[in-house]
């Protein structure tokens, strides 16, 4: 579209996709007074010659099909290179199949130019089509140019494709060099006690709990009381901030408005409800270093789906259009991709909310498929699940757990091997919640040098008051 103009005055206007069809609209609402409003629309259109044999057809529908209006004056000129001469060229006026040629007239302005007008008007439903015959010798083949053509009527898919292909063989390309050669983890978290041994043992257990609360009382947090027939925490108040937002929850839930608490059945509530939180927390870190392991690949994919959608855009006719409506899509189907491929806990609800996913995808297929072409929004649903189910696997077999276990194994390890040595030093109580978490309290015996805050056997005869509780 080239320009529009109304009563002879150029306006501004904007054009949407809508399936196969160019809607104009003005770009700012009018109020228009009454009388008689002549619009006209200056276009360019392309690739429209029809192959055949060795000629090349046109055919096309000029004034399109006007409904409850008719058109006093339509005017055609076709020219084409010089030193050329049409074939046959012609221009029918009428309705469905009932088509004539006597209503309009022919002038051959030159040799290769010729001119169509029409004789009477245009009435309800009627249109006028013009028809013209040349060899295909007038026409230059341009490389170019029909590069150009061929991304403006398949770019969408085009880009769409090429995004998927790039996300699909980068993946495969990723996951054939973990087969052969894993490399070793190079994301070396800050592992404390309760999540070493949840990553090496592959569960939260009451030895890791108690291992927190170890960690608590290294960091003043509470303090550990056993007087052999019963054990006491008392929450000290903390002037720093060494907590996480976890500890902080676990702490406020298991002592609520008291200062102290003892292990016990009676309390068994609070020690739940605190042992859930601070579980929740371990798994969420090792949700965390799973993502930041496996990111590269995961913002690798994310990018080329974003510029294969910017490329799109640009390739349609309303670039912020088709920008807001190809991202809204892929939102939406991440979205309900995650939910169909999300473990739900009861049968009951995985049914009804899966088969409302499936239809959401479909409902969004069908709206977008208006706007960005059904192939198109069937590729970026394709490489939104390449996306999900290819993270799954390279997860798997690139797995920060594998090398983690072995960080933590060479970790332990040095414990045990340096026992005396930690064991004589202020490091012991830095290290202490690791030594219960790990097992390996055997190597930590009570000495002069750790008396003032040892724990060990505290936390064995926490674990044991614990059973039955969590």
């Amino acid at each position: 579209m080239e320009k529009v103009k109304v009563n002879k005055t150029e306006v501004p206007y904007i054009t949407e996709e809508v399936g196969g069809d160019i809607v104009i609209k003005p770009k700012y609402n009018q109020k228009l007074e009454h009388g008689v409003y002549t619009y006209k629309f200056s276009y360019l259109i392309n690739n429209k010659l029809l192959r055949i044999d060795n000629d090349y057809l046109l055919e096309w529908n000029i004034t399109g099909r006007p409904i409850n209006a008719f058109i006093t004056s339509a005017n055609v000129i076709i020219s084409i290179p010089e030193g050329h001469t049409f074939k046959k060229a012609s221009v029918l006026i009428g309705r469905n199949d009932q088509y004539t040629a006597f209503r309009t007239n022919a002038y051959q302005l030159a040799g290769n130019v010729i001119a169509f007008s029409n004789r009477t008007p245009l009435f309800n439903g009627e249109n006028m089509n013009v028809m013209a015959m040349v060899n295909k010798n007038a026409f230059i083949k341009d490389f170019d140019k029909s590069f150009n053509q061929f991304l403006t009527d398949w770019g969408s898919i085009f880009y769409a494709g090429l995004g998927f292909l790039t996300i699909l063989i980068s993946f495969l390309l990723s996951l054939i060099g973990l087969k052969h050669d894993r490399k070793a983890n190079k994301f070396a978290p800050s592992y404390n006690g309760a999540l070493m041994r949840s990553i090496f043992l592959g569960k939260y257990d009451r030895i890791a709990f108690v291992a927190q609360l170890l960690e608590l009382y290294r960091k003043n947090a509470i303090d550990i009381k056993d007087d052999n027939s019963r054990i006491i925490l008392e929450k000290l108040s903390i002037t720093d901030n060494k907590l996480s937002g976890t500890e902080k929850k676990a702490l406020k839930v298991l002592f609520a408005k008291k200062s102290s608490i003892e292990i016990n059945n009676i309390n068994n509530t609070l020690f739940k409800k605190a042992r859930h939180i601070l579980e929740r927390g371990i798994n969420k870190q090792i949700r965390k270093y799973r993502l930041i392991h496996n990111i590269g690949y995961i913002l690798f994919s994310c990018a080329m789906l974003l510029a294969t959608e910017i490329y799109i855009a640009f390739a349609s006719i309303n670039v912020a259009q088709t920008m807001i409506i190809l991202l809204t899509t892929t939102l939406l189907y991440g979205f309900y991709v995650w939910i169909v491929r999300h473990k739900f806990k009861h049968w009951f609800t995985t049914i009804p909310v899966k088969i409302f996913a499936l239809l959401a995808i479909s409902l969004i297929w069908l709206f977008s498929s208006i706007y960005i072409g059904g192939f198109t929004s069937l590729i970026i649903l394709a490489s939104v699940i390449i996306i999900f189910m290819f993270t799954h696997l390279f997860g798997k077999h690139n797995d920060f757990l594998k090398d983690a276990q072995d960080t933590i194994k060479n970790y332990k390890e040095y414990l045990t091997g340096n026992a005396d040595t930690i064991n004589l030093s202020k490091d012991f109580l830095n290290q202490q919640a690791n030594i219960f978490a790990l097992n390996i309290t055997e190597y930590y015996p009570l000495n002069v040098s750790n008396k003032n805050y040892y724990k060990l056997n505290t936390a064995e005869n926490i674990k044991q008051l614990l059973i039955g509780i969590i």
